[in-house]
């Protein structure tokens, strides 16, 4: 059918006041739909053909206008063409409005769609010519053309260009330049491969392009996207995650790679880091990125240092997706949504909610958006909405489904509306693109509103400024104006909230600071201020960052903080300044995390890292409060012989809290030992509440993939030398245990055995059940916990190895001690006469009326006494009045008439063997 071209008269009035809401009324006519103005879910597909009889060429401007929502669900300019599709909601009430470019002539029809699947053809329409029709601005543009156009009304000259509107829009220029009002694609992005993931902050978009990386494009012109770099991993980058300048890749089974990319054309990988199972879900926020692995493990990574920092291996199944919100880390599986808390490298788990649905026959991975108070978890065939009021255990309120079976991400813009990358199917085949939804109450299924077709497979989207950035598979980025811009002039609503105690603030720490924010049409962006400096400005929805609070001085004992926001009409709103207290800093500092690890076994070693929780004070870090040695000739740690290793240095990398150990020529073979002591302090000269001591075995060996494995031996073994875990069971190449003898193949390194034989020696015993050192560990057991199977007190504190594992310290470190043991019966004597507890006594025992040791009144060697244990009248050992074997005085062991331990009348390990007359008393308590 074609246009129809009659000249008509509207009175101005008639026009302004039914045909289409005023500029200052449109800000109050555009609220979400409610459920009984809810059409059904589904699509149709409408055609616009204009005459060109009557038209010889020129543009139309055109809006489309839903008649129960008031919502302008398209904006654009046409020429004679006319519009070819634009998928709208089935059985709903629509306005279409156009004006005729060159005489401004304007027309208007009313249709309802007909029922979802059918293509429909919009009427056609009278033009009329207006007759003196108010113009707020006078820039020869009437106010309802302006609204059809997206000018602003009460500006003449909306792009600011010296030009006015109407001039503009009658001589075929363009009133808007530099203004995003047309709705649909604006603006694409070639990418190197298949688009199928993206992030967006600081005004660039990072897309996960498989096989080929990451691509990194600067969107400050969300028209005009500029590809700066591409960053190839070594392995499938399905999923990207984004926080400041650091960016995490779920990069398959080539692990977790962390790009830097604070200067983006030259944007880099600075940590790779695998797991032996692959990444297939990331999450950054902060300092940390979480690796949701397919084997249902969730890895905490620093990733400044690129160490890890703590695991879950709860058994969750395989992670599809992973989101953070204030503290909390939310994890979507098949069926079911985790909630964890992530605490100083560990995780506790608080929640499981049922999270129905599975993936779909293309395999694409499930999906999930964490909003302030809602999150929605996609799955193949719809979305499940969960309220966060109480964050710590969110509630299922629905699984909506619409018929469509390929449904990969949806997510909000706080504002009441969602987007959404749908399919009917869930293979490659078929149209996939970006579904626009209204998502009304929280209970209810969301209300289609439009598509936007899309050149290539809609995969995933991010919203930044207002605008959809679409990861469109082959085709690559594509920028959607999914929502007309703002032409009026009403500003958001905003409230910011800072994370404090009762106004107060420690000096120094990461502060938690939020805007909940409103608009009546969208809030494009929010800028948070510190005393005034603007120092964050968030496109992303939900609007919260983490700021550092400042150190607090003489003359600095307060800071403010207020945010700024914009809709995306540029009104713009500024909250209230906060004042908030600082107060000292008191919370010592700790080691967060170091690696190598404690204990760890590898072949070679360039660095070794220590990352700390908070900055520290430079001044602090002395010979006196930082240590590194290696174990001299007599390869036990702290003994005369430990030497400083000749090409070791130091260095304090204040960006990252990190001190380095670095080897020049890398570490020589050999046991070594870090202690990091008080005074060491944090700027504010809280002190190490304790030494951190940790220890780790260097054995010279090439070893690329830092395993334990030899390089040549892996290749004996069937290794890859590149690879860590080469099965992807997640569980090292060094710590396998290929002969199943219960000793792992880093230990028969060591050990100088065969890991491809239970028995290497031939004596009838399994290499790890046997007990080289004697020291009542097994081999194996030796490995595992990182003590050295040929020494029996591998930190040479004179207690064994066995007994320090069984009173819980560390057998690694000579300052970890078991606490104070004391067994009397009445009062303790020490030769004869009562003695009071010293300070050394650590394992002092003794029982009334006297101690004896091997049957004479006197105390044992000089350096031991803190060993002594007796009982009257005499004291035996094996029923012998004589010493043990020599070295083993200190675990001298006697009672009369029976000795206890935990209520058993067995010795079991003499050396903590321990009892007294009758009964046995633990610091003077039965």
């Amino acid at each position: 059918m074609k246009l129809r071209h009659r000249i008509v008269f509207v009175l101005p009035l008639l026009l302004a006041g039914l045909f289409m809401p005023s500029p200052k009324a449109r800000a109050q006519v555009d609220p979400p739909v409610t459920p009984s103005e809810s059409p059904a879910l589904g699509r149709i597909v409408s055609n616009f053909v204009v005459d060109r009889t009557v038209f010889g060429g020129g543009n139309f401007y055109y809006a489309i206008l839903n008649e129960t929502s008031r919502q302008v669900v398209a904006r654009g300019v046409m020429d004679v063409e006319g519009i070819d599709r634009i998928i709208l909601a089935p059985e709903t009430p629509y306005r279409m409005l156009t004006f005729y470019a060159e005489t401004l002539s304007f027309g208007y029809v009313r249709f309802t769609t007909p029922p979802s699947g059918s293509t429909f053809q919009i009427p056609c329409m009278d033009y009329h010519p207006l007759s003196d029709p108010p113009d707020a601005d006078a820039d020869g543009l009437s106010d309802d053309l302006e609204f059809i156009a997206g000018t602003n009304a009460n500006n003449p000259d909306t792009d600011g260009d010296g030009f006015l509107d109407g001039a503009e829009v009658t001589q075929g220029k363009n009133p808007l330049d530099g203004y995003v009002v047309q709705t649909g694609i604006i603006a694409s992005g070639p990418a190197p491969g298949l688009a199928q993931d993206i992030c967006t902050i600081n005004n660039i978009a990072l897309v996960a392009c498989g096989n080929e990386g990451v691509a990194i494009f600067n969107v400050r012109a969300g028209s005009a996207p500029t590809r700066l770099a591409v960053v190839d991993t070594p392995g499938t980058a399905s999923g990207v995650s984004c926080y400041s300048s650091l960016i995490a890749v779920a990069d398959g089974a080539a692990g977790l790679a962390i790009i830097d990319s604070s200067d983006p054309p030259a944007s880099r990988i600075i940590h790779q880091i695998r797991f032996g199972s692959a990444v297939q879900a990331v999450a950054a926020r902060g300092h940390y990125a979480y690796a949701g692995l397919a084997d249902g493990t969730i890895v905490m990574v620093d990733m400044f240092s690129g160490s890890e920092s703590g695991r879950y291996r709860g058994g969750l199944g395989g992670i599809e997706d992973l989101g953070e919100r204030r503290g909390l880390l939310y994890a979507l599986v098949s069926g079911s949504l985790y909630t964890l808390r992530p605490n100083e490298g560990d995780f506790e788990m608080l929640h499981r909610a049922n999270a129905p649905g599975s993936r779909g026959a293309g395999g694409l991975r499930l999906r999930l958006f964490v909003g302030d108070n809602f999150l929605l978890a996609t799955h193949t065939s719809g979305v499940n909405r969960f309220s966060l009021a109480n964050p710590l255990a969110p509630e299922h309120l629905g699984n909506f489904t619409n018929g469509q079976f390929g449904w990969k991400q949806m997510i909000g813009n706080g504002g009441g509306l969602a987007v959404a990358t749908t399919s009917p199917n869930s293979t490659p085949d078929g149209p996939h693109d970006l579904d626009f939804y209204n998502m009304g109450p929280a209970n209810t299924a969301p209300a289609f509103v439009r598509t936007f077709e899309t050149p290539g497979r809609a995969i995933a989207v991010s919203l930044y400024n207002g605008l959809a950035y679409v990861a469109d598979g082959t085709s690559g980025l594509q920028v959607i104006n999914y929502l007309a811009f703002d032409v009026g002039n009403v500003p958001p609503a905003a409230q910011l909230t800072a994370d404090s105690i009762n106004g107060n603030v420690e000096e120094g720490k990461i502060l938690s600071v939020r805007v909940v924010a409103t608009d009546d049409v969208q809030v494009r962006n929010v800028e948070f201020f510190v005393d005034g400096r603007a120092v964050v400005l968030d496109g992303n929805f939900p609007y919260e960052v983490g700021l550092l609070a400042p150190v607090l001085t003489d003359t600095k004992t307060s800071f403010t903080l207020h945010a700024v926001v914009t809709d995306t009409g540029g009104n713009r709103t500024e909250t209230p300044a906060q004042t908030l207290t600082l107060v000292p800093d008191a919370t010592p500092p700790r080691v967060r995390v170091f690696r190598p690890a404690g204990g760890a076994v590898i072949g070679q070693v360039s660095a070794a890292l220590a990352t700390f929780s908070e900055p520290i004070r430079q001044s602090t870090l002395t010979a006196g409060t930082v240590m590194l040695k290696e174990a001299g000739p007599d390869k036990i740690l702290r003994t005369a012989d430990d030497v400083i290793p000749a090409n070791l240095t130091w260095e304090y990398q204040g960006a990252t809290d990190t001190l380095a150990f670095r080897f020049e020529a890398g570490a020589a073979p050999g046991l070594y030992e870090v202690v990091l002591s008080p005074p060491l302090a944090d700027r504010a000269g809280n002190h190490l509440a304790a030494p951190y001591v940790t220890t780790f075995r260097v054995f010279g060996f090439a070893d690329a993939d830092q395993d334990g494995v030899p390089d040549d031996l892996e290749v004996v073994l069937n290794l890859d030398p590149n690879n860590p875990d080469t099965n992807n069971n997640n569980i090292t190449d060094g710590l396998e245990d290929f002969d199943n003898d219960g000793l792992p193949n880093v230990g028969e390194i060591v050990l100088n055995l065969d890991p491809r034989q239970r028995d290497s020696d031939g004596n009838g015993l399994n290499d790890g059940l046997e007990d080289f050192d004697s020291d009542g560990l097994t081999n194996g057991d030796e490995t595992r916990r990182g003590t050295n199977p040929l020494l029996a007190d591998s930190d040479n504190d004179g207690i064994s190895d066995a007994t320090e594992i069984v009173e819980n310290t560390n057998p690694l470190d000579a300052a970890s001690l078991p606490p104070r043991r004391v067994f009397s019966d009445v009062i303790s004597y020490i030769n004869g006469a009562p003695a009071p507890f010293l300070a050394d006594e650590r394992y002092l025992v003794t029982s009334a009326p006297i101690s004896y040791l091997n049957g004479a009144l006197e105390v044992p060697p000089a350096g031991q006494s803190q060993y002594v244990i007796a009982s009257a009248p005499v004291s035996y050992l094996n029923a012998v009045l004589e010493p043990p074997p020599t070295g083993q005085s200190q675990f001298v062991i006697a009672s009369a008439p029976v000795s206890y331990l935990n209520a058993s009348q067995e010795a079991g390990d003499l050396s903590r063997f321990v009892a007294s007359p009758i009964y046995s008393y633990r610091n003077n308590q039965p």
